[in-house]
């Protein structure tokens, strides 16, 4: 059964005059039908800075109730919030709690939604809740469409194609397999279909990120970048994240050892997440970002994709960051962090890395999103020369490598890359 929406609550707090006391009575009737509910008397966490959550909130929400009475429009928060959710393409449902609709006909103007038709939310009558329970369900899907349409048009201003693929299903980590001679360990080499992200038994997943490793935000839902990090972190039982644990690492990681802007193909291994996130649930280990499009905002190319020789380079420093893992014992933290004592202490416990999981380099929002074909044959043949080498079988201890298609016609295209490749 599909989950129901994220919503977030923006509203002029008032006591006297009992514009928190209605929020309040709303918050309460959406969260006994089964929706998540943000709002800042009750969902702000200690000691994080309240604004941030409060944006990243709106952010990740499915849908934002802006509360509508006379005193409305002269809240700096209710504005900020209501821009917020507009550039995050969150859609805005009105709810009059206060007043008549011609007295906050000059608020809705404000915020440009004059057009919109607002709910109406005074006395929760039955009828009330009901007609609020049918707007939010017909509404909340508005955002994702907002969200997509955007993403389209953000791809053609970069002459490239906007990538809204289906996701195949049912996902699988073996849709097909074949042989990989190596020089000391035979290697199953598999295509994988649909979101990697939902893969269990899977030691390492590979993420493309830019040559900042900054990953993906939070709502954009349709990247794997924010799907690793969501995935990894530390999430509350509303779905909140409470420790943005792969992001952080990774920022600990180039901190200590790696010059920003990252080189193109090099590769940074962090922890799959938070303990109880969902990623180390399903037995992921590890976290290999490799850089995979450079951003240089000022340059002629701001936006570029690895090359077929880079992405050969990103094969082999990614082969070889399972060797270096193994020599470490899972021992990857800067030294005097505070989690590199925590893999000291483990260390004798280590399993070496058996299996892993890369996506298609490049090809979901990276700019190659026309060469899936290409791109695929230059991984595979890059992975078959370096597994030929004897020089590099000393340590390498893969058993299953995955090659992840997301769509059904990235599986269709891959497969018949890999058929051909060893047919021959």
């Amino acid at each position: 059964m599909p989950s129901k929406p994220q919503i977030f609550i923006s509203y002029k707090t008032g006591v006297d005059n009992s514009l928190t006391f209605v929020a309040n009575t709303i918050r309460d009737f959406l969260k006994g039908e089964g929706y998540a509910v943000w709002m800042d008397t009750t969902s702000l966490i200690a000691g994080d800075e309240w604004p941030t959550q409060i944006y990243e909130a709106i952010a990740k929400s499915d849908l934002v109730l802006l509360l509508l009475a006379k005193e409305t429009g002269v809240s700096d928060w209710v504005r900020r919030e209501i821009d917020v959710a507009r550039g995050a393409r969150v859609y805005v449902l009105p709810v009059l709690i206060q007043d008549t609709h011609d007295d906050v006909k000059s608020v809705l103007e404000m915020f440009d939604l004059p057009k919109v038709q607002t709910l109406t939310f005074k006395e929760n009558s039955e009828t009330e809740r009901s007609k609020l329970l049918k707007g939010i369900e017909i509404s909340q899907p508005r955002t994702r469409e907002r969200q997509e349409e955007w993403l389209v048009r953000l791809q053609a201003d970069r002459k490239s194609v906007a990538v809204l693929k289906e996701r195949y299903n049912p996902t699988t980590k073996s849709y097909a397999s074949y042989t990989l001679p190596g020089k000391k360990v035979e290697c199953k080499i598999h295509l994988a279909a649909g979101d990697m992200t939902r893969m269990r038994g899977v030691d390492v997943l590979v993420n493309t990120e830019n040559n900042y490793m900054q990953m993906a935000r939070v709502f954009e839902t349709f990247s794997l970048s924010c799907n690793l990090r969501l995935c990894g972190s530390l999430l509350n039982k509303s779905g909140f994240i409470v420790e943005d644990t792969v992001q952080e690492e990774l920022y600990e990681q180039i901190k200590h050892e790696y010059p920003i802007p990252i080189s193109m193909g090099v590769v940074i291994p962090t922890h799959a997440g938070h303990a109880e996130s969902r990623l180390v649930k399903s037995g992921a280990r590890y976290i290999f970002h490799v850089a995979a499009v450079s951003v240089a905002p000022n340059s002629k190319d701001p936006i570029r994709p690895l090359d077929d020789a880079e992405i050969t380079a990103a094969i082999t420093n990614t082969l070889n960051a399972v060797k270096v893992v193994n020599e470490a014992r899972g021992v990857i933290s800067p030294v005097g962090s505070t989690r590199r004592e925590q893999e000291k202490k483990v260390a004798d416990k280590y399993q070496s890395i058996q299996s892993i999981i890369l996506p298609l380099f490049a090809t979901g929002r990276g700019g190659r999103e026309q060469d899936i074909g290409t791109v695929a044959q230059q991984m595979i043949e890059a992975t078959r020369e370096y597994m030929a080498d004897e020089d590099n079988a000393d340590g390498l201890t893969l058993k299953d490598i995955h090659l992840c298609a997301y769509s059904e016609l990235d599986v269709a295209t891959v497969k018949a890359v890999m058929d051909d490749l060893f047919s021959r």
